[in-house]
């Protein structure tokens, strides 16, 4: 009885420890960015769910803002742990941008209470700025009193904010302890200005150093980035949300086999085939990339933009959404879409969509189905069996067919945004959903074409306006 007892303890520790967000979070300054405007980054590592989609919320209640957000839904797991709705990184309706990161204590017991989720979903439907975040903290203790707290947040508002928070609340109704990190304000260890704050699963409060490697990486692309004066939403798409530490070396092991050199496991894991991910920013378990793209100071907040790349980012497509539409395009929502001759039939039985599906196996990369759990002879512990390795030549392939179809993309995206700015009378959203919507299409119809025998290309790009 003692024994089963235990297994039963063990199995729950790692169910429940492990469906916290291990993800990576940067802010970025508009001091710095190519164009003046702010940026939050995103992606979401999670062992066990693939399935991810973009949905626009409207308020509820007593809640003054809606907002669209990358999601996952159906997943709170009873005893209230988590809220039905878990939201990876969203923008509200006042232009407010906002994701977070699961940090964990070294209590089990007040990882049980931690309101992480609620409290981003909670800020995003009540914040317009990080003024109002700050408040929120302060009195946090007094909407959801027997919650402990421990994690950061990630926030960028539409008057130039831009800032990484971390919280913590280990007992349950204390008022938050809080730090804000102010890429406005952000310098290196030598005191020179930089303009980026990066964080992944750990802050001063933690006893561990939760995704250290990770949180070093992303360090190191940004600081490289800025150096070169190259920081801007499309480089944060290909240098850091699809970063499989690309400039680490990589060996091909099958001709250093054949040709006697002697393998350990350091060259093991830098087989070309087999490539170790887990310090990496996409790696084994990465769900998906998102940013959020501020404006300059007097720009109209409806141009705010959500680019998106619903799958393990290395091998997906980012496309934009606008918040302000208050729409979502089919293709990153829906499961499936059922037609006939007289009805359409929109099926959403799940928190997967039909580009995420579509990334997750035409991307061919075992992300998805990598979770093994075992317990030892005894049935006491716990013993993973997870591939934490990807096909490098397999993403470079994917990738020399993808960048030239987001390339498209984005120079559309950006001409269409300008002309916008220009003539803001333009400025509709059923003029905004419909670009989205035809990015998106346009991206999906393309990818299918991945790994076909006859590819054929859908490149040519007819939005009218």
């Amino acid at each position: 009885m003692r024994i089963r007892m235990l297994t039963y303890i063990s199995v729950f520790l790692f169910v429940f420890l492990n469906i916290g967000q291990t993800c990576t979070l940067a802010v970025i300054s508009g001091k710095v960015t190519d164009d003046g405007r702010p940026l939050l980054f995103k992606t979401r590592d999670e062992r066990d769910e693939y399935r991810q989609e973009v949905k626009y919320y409207n308020p509820q209640g007593d809640e003054k803002y809606g907002h669209m957000s990358v999601v996952k839904w159906g997943f709170s797991r009873g005893s209230n742990l988590y809220p039905d709705v878990i939201n990876g990184a969203g923008i509200n309706d006042a232009g407010l941008i906002i994701s977070n990161t699961t940090v964990s204590g070294i209590n089990p017991a007040n990882e049980i209470t931690n309101s992480n989720m609620y409290l981003l979903n909670y800020a995003i439907s009540h914040c317009k700025n990080l003024l109002e975040f700050e408040e929120l903290l302060d009195s946090w203790h007094t909407i959801k009193k027997f919650s402990t707290i421990h994690g950061n947040f990630a926030l960028v508002d539409s008057e130039g904010g831009a800032a990484i928070y971390e919280v913590y609340a280990p007992i349950q109704g204390a008022k938050i302890r809080w730090e804000k990190f102010d890429a406005n304000n952000a310098l290196d260890n030598n005191g020179n200005f930089i303009g980026f704050v990066v964080r992944t699963n750990d802050n001063q409060w933690s006893p561990y150093s939760g995704g250290a490697a990770r949180e070093k990486r992303a360090n190191e692309i940004l600081m490289t980035l800025v150096n070169k004066g190259n920081i801007s939403y499309k480089s944060l798409m290909r240098d850091l949300a699809r970063d499989v530490c690309g400039d680490v070396e990589k060996v091909n092991l099958d001709v250093l086999k054949k040709s006697g050199a002697d393998i350990d496991a350091d060259l093991e894991a830098k087989d070309i085939h087999n490539f170790f991910t887990e310090s990496c920013i996409s790696r084994y378990n990465t769900r998906f990339a998102f940013i959020g793209r501020g404006i300059k100071a007097g720009e109209d907040n409806r141009l705010i933009t959500m680019w998106a790349n619903l799958g393990e980012p290395s091998v997906g497509i980012f496309t934009p959404y606008f918040p302000s539409t208050k729409k979502v395009p089919l293709l990153a929502w829906a499961d499936k879409i059922e037609r006939n001759e007289k009805e359409e039939q929109i099926i959403d039985e799940n928190s997967s969509s039909i580009i995420n599906d579509l990334i997750a196996h035409k991307g061919k990369l075992h992300a998805y189905d990598n979770l093994v759990v075992q317990l030892d002879q005894l049935g006491l512990f716990i013993k993973e069996g997870i591939d934490k390795t990807v096909d490098f030549t397999k993403v470079l392939e994917i990738q020399n067919w993808v960048f030239p179809t987001e390339d498209i993309i984005i120079e559309k995206t950006e001409s269409f945004l300008n002309d916008l700015r220009n003539n803001s009378k333009k400025i509709d959203e059923d003029l905004l959903y419909n670009f989205s919507d035809y990015a998106l299409n346009f991206a999906y119809n393309d990818y299918k074409q991945i790994d076909e025998e006859m590819p054929i290309r859908f490149i040519e790009w007819n939005f009218k306006y």
